[in-house]
Protein backbone atom coordinates (compact mmCIF):
# COMPACT_ATOMS: atom_id res chain seq x y z
CA UNK A 1 0.00 0.00 0.00
CA UNK A 2 2.78 2.39 0.96
CA UNK A 3 4.64 1.55 -2.24
CA UNK A 4 1.53 2.34 -4.31
CA UNK A 5 1.11 5.73 -2.59
CA UNK A 6 4.74 6.62 -3.33
CA UNK A 7 4.29 5.82 -7.01
CA UNK A 8 1.12 7.94 -7.21
CA UNK A 9 2.84 10.90 -5.47
CA UNK A 10 5.79 10.69 -7.87
CA UNK A 11 3.51 10.68 -10.90
CA UNK A 12 1.52 13.66 -9.58
CA UNK A 13 4.71 15.70 -8.97
CA UNK A 14 6.08 14.79 -12.42
CA UNK A 15 2.89 16.07 -14.08
CA UNK A 16 2.83 19.32 -12.03
CA UNK A 17 6.52 20.20 -12.48
CA UNK A 18 6.20 21.89 -15.94
CA UNK A 19 3.39 24.16 -14.72
CA UNK A 20 5.37 25.09 -11.60
CA UNK A 21 8.47 25.91 -13.65
CA UNK A 22 6.45 28.05 -16.06
CA UNK A 23 5.04 30.09 -13.18
CA UNK A 24 8.51 31.08 -11.93
CA UNK A 25 10.39 34.12 -13.35
CA UNK A 26 13.51 33.27 -15.26
CA UNK A 27 16.70 35.21 -14.36
CA UNK A 28 16.39 37.05 -17.68
CA UNK A 29 12.82 38.12 -16.91
CA UNK A 30 13.91 39.45 -13.53
CA UNK A 31 16.70 41.44 -15.19
CA UNK A 32 14.23 42.93 -17.67
CA UNK A 33 12.06 44.12 -14.79
CA UNK A 34 15.01 45.93 -13.19
CA UNK A 35 15.80 47.58 -16.52
CA UNK A 36 12.24 48.94 -16.71
CA UNK A 37 12.65 50.36 -13.19
CA UNK A 38 15.86 52.16 -14.18
CA UNK A 39 14.15 53.70 -17.20
CA UNK A 40 11.39 54.99 -14.93
CA UNK A 41 13.90 56.55 -12.53
CA UNK A 42 15.73 58.15 -15.45
CA UNK A 43 12.48 59.62 -16.78
CA UNK A 44 11.67 61.12 -13.38
CA UNK A 45 15.14 62.68 -13.16
CA UNK A 46 14.71 64.18 -16.64
CA UNK A 47 11.36 65.70 -15.70
CA UNK A 48 12.84 67.17 -12.51
CA UNK A 49 15.66 68.76 -14.52
CA UNK A 50 13.18 70.27 -16.98
CA UNK A 51 11.23 71.80 -14.08
CA UNK A 52 14.42 73.32 -12.62
CA UNK A 53 15.34 74.81 -15.99
CA UNK A 54 12.07 76.72 -16.07
CA UNK A 55 12.15 77.73 -12.39
CA UNK A 56 12.15 81.56 -12.36
CA UNK A 57 15.29 83.60 -11.76
CA UNK A 58 15.11 86.28 -9.07
CA UNK A 59 16.73 89.65 -9.74
CA UNK A 60 17.24 92.03 -6.82
CA UNK A 61 18.40 95.61 -7.50
CA UNK A 62 20.48 97.77 -5.19
CA UNK A 63 18.01 100.55 -5.91
CA UNK A 64 14.35 99.99 -6.62
CA UNK A 65 11.93 102.03 -8.67
CA UNK A 66 10.56 104.06 -5.73
CA UNK A 67 14.03 105.36 -4.86
CA UNK A 68 15.08 106.41 -8.36
CA UNK A 69 16.31 109.85 -9.26
CA UNK A 70 13.66 110.45 -11.93
CA UNK A 71 15.08 110.02 -15.42
CA UNK A 72 14.17 112.56 -18.08
CA UNK A 73 14.14 109.84 -20.74
CA UNK A 74 12.97 106.28 -21.18
CA UNK A 75 15.26 103.78 -22.85
CA UNK A 76 12.34 101.78 -24.16
CA UNK A 77 11.88 98.14 -25.06
CA UNK A 78 13.59 98.47 -28.45
CA UNK A 79 16.81 99.68 -26.81
CA UNK A 80 16.71 96.82 -24.29
CA UNK A 81 16.23 94.25 -27.08
CA UNK A 82 19.55 95.28 -28.62
CA UNK A 83 21.53 93.75 -25.76
CA UNK A 84 19.04 91.39 -24.10
CA UNK A 85 19.75 88.21 -26.09
CA UNK A 86 23.57 88.60 -26.33
CA UNK A 87 23.71 89.21 -22.57
CA UNK A 88 21.53 86.18 -21.73
CA UNK A 89 23.53 83.99 -24.14
CA UNK A 90 26.81 84.97 -22.45
CA UNK A 91 25.37 84.25 -18.98
CA UNK A 92 24.23 80.81 -20.20
CA UNK A 93 27.62 80.14 -21.81
CA UNK A 94 29.45 80.85 -18.54
CA UNK A 95 27.03 78.60 -16.67
CA UNK A 96 27.42 75.73 -19.14
CA UNK A 97 31.20 75.98 -18.74
CA UNK A 98 30.95 76.23 -14.93
CA UNK A 99 33.13 79.35 -15.11
CA UNK A 100 33.32 82.00 -12.37
CA UNK A 101 34.44 85.13 -14.20
CA UNK A 102 33.43 88.57 -15.49
CA UNK A 103 32.25 89.28 -19.03
CA UNK A 104 31.20 92.61 -20.56
CA UNK A 105 29.40 93.70 -23.71
CA UNK A 106 28.04 96.87 -25.26
CA UNK A 107 25.80 98.33 -27.93
CA UNK A 108 25.76 101.81 -29.42
CA UNK A 109 24.32 103.40 -26.26
CA UNK A 110 24.58 100.83 -23.48
CA UNK A 111 27.18 98.75 -21.69
CA UNK A 112 26.82 95.79 -19.35
CA UNK A 113 29.08 93.57 -17.24
CA UNK A 114 28.09 90.23 -15.74
CA UNK A 115 30.07 88.41 -13.05
CA UNK A 116 29.23 84.76 -12.33
CA UNK A 117 29.98 83.55 -8.81
CA UNK A 118 28.68 81.08 -6.24
CA UNK A 119 27.99 80.53 -2.57
CA UNK A 120 29.08 76.91 -2.98
CA UNK A 121 31.55 75.17 -5.29
CA UNK A 122 29.96 75.38 -8.74
CA UNK A 123 29.30 78.40 -10.97
CA UNK A 124 26.52 76.78 -12.99
CA UNK A 125 22.74 76.92 -12.96
CA UNK A 126 20.05 74.68 -14.45
CA UNK A 127 18.24 77.73 -15.84
CA UNK A 128 17.63 77.61 -19.59
CA UNK A 129 18.62 80.42 -21.95
CA UNK A 130 14.95 81.37 -22.31
CA UNK A 131 14.55 81.53 -18.52
CA UNK A 132 17.55 83.86 -18.18
CA UNK A 133 16.40 86.07 -21.03
CA UNK A 134 12.81 86.20 -19.74
CA UNK A 135 13.93 87.15 -16.23
CA UNK A 136 15.98 90.09 -17.51
CA UNK A 137 13.16 91.25 -19.80
CA UNK A 138 10.58 91.14 -16.99
CA UNK A 139 12.89 93.07 -14.69
CA UNK A 140 13.38 95.79 -17.28
CA UNK A 141 9.66 95.85 -18.10
CA UNK A 142 8.53 96.04 -14.47
CA UNK A 143 10.96 98.91 -13.92
CA UNK A 144 9.45 100.75 -16.91
CA UNK A 145 12.74 100.37 -18.82
CA UNK A 146 14.43 103.07 -16.73
CA UNK A 147 18.23 102.90 -16.65
CA UNK A 148 19.29 106.27 -15.35
CA UNK A 149 23.01 105.71 -14.83
CA UNK A 150 24.35 102.31 -13.76
CA UNK A 151 22.10 99.71 -12.22
CA UNK A 152 23.43 96.71 -10.26
CA UNK A 153 21.40 93.52 -9.85
CA UNK A 154 21.97 90.26 -7.96
CA UNK A 155 20.65 87.14 -9.75
CA UNK A 156 19.79 83.81 -8.09
CA UNK A 157 18.03 80.61 -9.14
CA UNK A 158 17.17 78.75 -5.95
CA UNK A 159 20.63 77.20 -5.39
CA UNK A 160 24.16 78.42 -4.71
CA UNK A 161 24.65 80.06 -8.14
CA UNK A 162 24.80 83.86 -8.11
CA UNK A 163 25.23 86.50 -10.77
CA UNK A 164 26.01 90.20 -10.47
CA UNK A 165 24.78 92.25 -13.42
CA UNK A 166 25.76 95.87 -14.02
CA UNK A 167 23.89 97.77 -16.75
CA UNK A 168 24.34 101.40 -17.72
CA UNK A 169 24.53 104.03 -20.43
CA UNK A 170 27.91 104.37 -22.11
CA UNK A 171 27.72 108.17 -21.82
CA UNK A 172 27.74 107.97 -18.02
CA UNK A 173 29.59 104.66 -17.48
CA UNK A 174 31.95 104.61 -14.50
CA UNK A 175 34.61 101.90 -14.64
CA UNK A 176 35.18 102.29 -10.89
CA UNK A 177 31.58 101.37 -10.02
CA UNK A 178 31.72 97.92 -8.45
CA UNK A 179 29.01 95.29 -8.86
CA UNK A 180 30.30 91.82 -8.02
CA UNK A 181 30.51 89.01 -5.46
CA UNK A 182 32.09 91.27 -2.82
CA UNK A 183 28.88 93.32 -2.77
CA UNK A 184 27.01 91.73 0.13
CA UNK A 185 23.50 90.42 -0.40
CA UNK A 186 22.31 92.78 2.36
CA UNK A 187 22.92 95.76 0.09
CA UNK A 188 20.33 94.54 -2.42
CA UNK A 189 16.58 95.01 -2.22
CA UNK A 190 14.52 92.30 -0.55
CA UNK A 191 11.09 90.72 -0.81
CA UNK A 192 8.64 92.29 -3.22
CA UNK A 193 11.30 94.76 -4.40
CA UNK A 194 12.97 91.83 -6.16
CA UNK A 195 11.56 90.64 -9.48
CA UNK A 196 11.18 86.98 -10.52
CA UNK A 197 10.79 86.03 -14.16
CA UNK A 198 11.49 83.37 -16.72
CA UNK A 199 10.61 81.81 -20.06
CA UNK A 200 6.93 82.82 -19.86
CA UNK A 201 7.97 86.50 -19.77
CA UNK A 202 9.60 86.55 -23.22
Amino acid sequence: MLFTQSILFTLAFWQAAPALAASLLSPQQGLEYKTDLNITESSLATRDLEKRREYPIKMCPIRWIGEYPYCTYSNGEAAIDAWLHPMAAKIKELSDGNVCTKECGETEDFKWCFTSHTEGYLCDTDASLETIQGAIRKTMRDRAYWICEQECFRLSHGGTWRGSLLIGRKATWDDEYYCGPATWDEKFAKGDKCISGGKKDL
